[in-house]
């Protein structure tokens, strides 16, 4: 994979989780807010007035939605590119971000390959950042590395902010299902 292909690919990665995000909270605002149509409803998008029969279908539609970019963002995100935190483990295991390693390279290239990855993948925060301590080639390459309590706690919070798509939309899924089963159960008993 080149460069560009990665650039375009976490473009693509941003957008998505973007949408994701904004489908996830905007589910759980509906939830929260406890939004109800009356029927029918009249809205006017672009001037033309549409009528809403069905305003239930909007409440399926919004979960159907939260459903489907968490999949997706899960699938393209997750499965397909290599996470942050996956970049860095291949980067400790003494392989390129991408989990790649051209054995024909001499150590030094390979040091200096290790140390750019080391400073793009991993967080800095001032003085504090991941250096590369020394790199063996045996049987298996080994990378000895020093990674400050600082850095580590910013990977976890990148980690978070990462995964953030498919944990708001889980949460906004478990919210609508919880509300509308609280809201059957009290219908039921009154």
């Amino acid at each position: 994979m080149t460069e560009s292909d990665f650039v375009k690919k976490l473009t693509f990665i941003q957008k998505l989780r973007r949408f994701s995000l904004a489908i996830g909270l905007i589910l759980i605002a509906y939830s929260l807010a406890g939004v109800q149509l009356k029927t029918p409803a009249e809205i006017s998008p672009l001037g033309i007035p549409l009528i809403i029969r069905r305003p239930v279908l909007l409440d399926i539609a919004l979960l159907i939605a939260s459903i489907y970019e968490a999949l997706r963002y899960y699938y393209y995100a997750i499965l397909i590119t290599p996470s942050p935190q996956k970049r860095r483990d291949n980067l400790k295991k003494g392989l390129s971000a991408d989990g790649l390693m051209d054995e024909s390279r001499h150590s030094n290239e390979i040091v200096k390959m290790l140390d750019a990855g080391f400073n793009t993948e991993f967080p800095t925060m001032g003085e504090y950042k991941a250096r590369i301590r020394s790199y063996n080639r045996l049987e298996s390459p080994q990378v000895a590395y020093d990674i400050p309590k600082q850095v580590e706690i910013l990977c976890i919070l990148e980690n978070i902010d990462y995964y953030s798509p498919i944990w708001v939309n889980f949460l906004s899924i478990l919210l609508y299902i919880s509300l509308k089963i609280y809201a059957l159960i009290s219908t039921l008993q009154n």
